[in-house]
């Protein structure tokens, strides 16, 4: 697929939707953006030149029209997340409006907005919301008392990298004498973690026969501690979620069935020595989960869709699957989002004209959702290649990019609660009462410092 034409303004055959953009004129002004370097193509909000990658060059072909359109001038400065935070801080603190947007993990844009360095989303009056270049869902996930400090949508897609699935190498799966069709599990609403714990079993072997386990052998699963909070959220538990009014509170706290989901994962996933490669056990070693995956060492990887880029040159056949139920009475598959893997858009207080930064930014986003152009080339581009490029797993993405889940708790950061939850799990310790009740106070209280600074703008 190519991008789409130069055409700088939207033509009637395109759609109502497009016919109230509104098109103002700012003649040769800087629009300066900082953002994370994450390593995917994605997370780029400009790109210089025509390069040869789809996504990029759709970028720069987005960017080139906008311009054209509202003679402007896009620049982009990227840096790591942590410096891109340390700046965008910096430049509030002085009082400057050096960036008129800023793109960060949503963990660090959560922090952002929790010491007020962000104004909410009504501030840019010219973006409209309704329309379907932006994502209302994501934003209203993360919301408090209806205050959006983070904007998600299709100015800046690396959000649909950071949804947790699940790699399954097909090839380890046909070697497995009676192993069920992961594809026919998930079709029929069977896809749950005692299913795929018990495929883990069968498949792992002693494979040099020395009665050790070590990286030359075959498991169930490769697997970090980084692993623990999507797997137990997208089985159906949470830390935190919201009230009628809008306002979050804590779950977890002397919840049957969190416990429970969370034992699962502490003891069938850490604590399985035969089932499960542990990364975190073996330090000294060069392998990780998608190495260990990528040499047929693993039948499963939990990772997520930004990741899938790592696997194109792997030999195996492997299919891409969503992350499993807790149990069949789940009605739905929930991909897990972590803060510290989606990048959110946020708006520092310190800025000049949200008027004009709006209108920029719609025209951005509407860009980009225009037929052929950077969401569409995206979508497509994340499984057009060898191997996963197949109807069962772009089913199984589809289902995987429309079912995704934030946890407020894990975003905004309370209490380091969720920290404290992921730790104790990947540990394989059984136990964490003691452990959740030390931090209660400081999450609670913080939580609650939250909701009165959002409820101030």
């Amino acid at each position: 697929m190519t991008p789409y034409d130069s055409a700088v303004d939207f033509r009637p055959e395109e759609g109502e939707i497009f016919t109230d953009v509104p098109k103002e004129r700012y003649e040769n002004y800087p629009f300066r953006v900082l953002s994370a370097k994450t390593g995917l193509v994605s997370s780029k909000v400009d790109s210089d030149s025509i390069t040869g990658s789809t996504v990029s060059d759709s970028i720069y072909q987005r960017n080139l029209n906008v311009q054209s359109r509202l003679g402007i001038i896009i620049t982009e400065t990227r840096d790591t997340p942590e410096n891109v935070y340390k700046t965008a801080v910096t430049s509030v603190l002085a009082h400057e409006d050096t960036y008129s947007a800023v793109w960060n993990y949503a963990s660090y844009m959560g922090a952002m907005a929790a010491n007020g360095y962000l104004v909410s989303s009504d501030f840019l009056l010219a973006a409209d919301y309704e329309k379907p270049w932006w994502n209302t869902d994501a934003m209203s996930q993360t919301a408090i008392a209806e205050k959006s400090f983070l904007l998600f949508g299709d100015v800046h897609l690396s959000y649909y990298d950071a949804h947790s699935m699940v790699g399954v190498n097909m090839e380890l799966l046909e070697k497995i004498d009676g192993a069920a069709d992961p594809y026919e599990l998930v079709k029929s609403g069977k896809w749950t973690f005692e299913e795929m714990h018990r495929l883990m079993k069968m498949a792992e072997a002693d494979v040099d026969g020395d009665s050790e386990r070590d990286e030359h052998d075959r498991y169930g699963m490769a697997a970090d501690s980084e692993i623990a909070l999507p797997l137990m959220l997208s089985m159906g538990t949470t830390l935190s979620a919201k009230d009628e009014l809008d306002f979050p509170y804590i779950t977890c706290y002397g919840d049957e069935r969190f416990y429970d989901i969370y034992t699962a994962v502490s003891q069938k996933i850490f604590s399985d020595d035969f089932a499960v490669y542990n990364c975190d056990k073996h330090a000294e070693s060069e392998y990780n989960p998608l190495t260990m995956f990528q040499q047929k060492k693993a039948l499963f990887v939990v990772t997520t869709v930004g990741d899938l880029d790592h696997l194109r040159n792997m030999e195996s056949e492997f299919g891409v699957l969503p992350m499993p139920k807790y149990g069949r009475e789940q009605s739905e598959y929930m991909s897990y989002i972590s803060g510290s893997e989606a990048c959110a858009l946020g708006i520092p207080v310190t800025g000049a004209n949200f008027l004009r930064t709006g209108v920029i930014l719609e025209n951005m986003a509407a860009e980009s959702y225009r037929k052929g152009g950077l969401r569409e080339i995206y979508v497509d581009n994340v499984l057009n290649f060898r191997y996963v490029d197949d109807d069962k797993s772009r089913e199984c993405l589809a289902i995987i990019l429309d079912s995704g889940k934030f946890d407020l708790a894990e975003i905004y950061g309370w209490g380091g609660l969720a920290d404290t939850v992921s730790d104790l799990a990947a540990s394989g310790s059984e136990k964490y009462s003691s452990s959740l009740a030390a931090i209660k106070n400081k999450t609670e209280g913080e939580l609650i410092d939250f909701i009165e600074l959002a409820m101030d703008f």
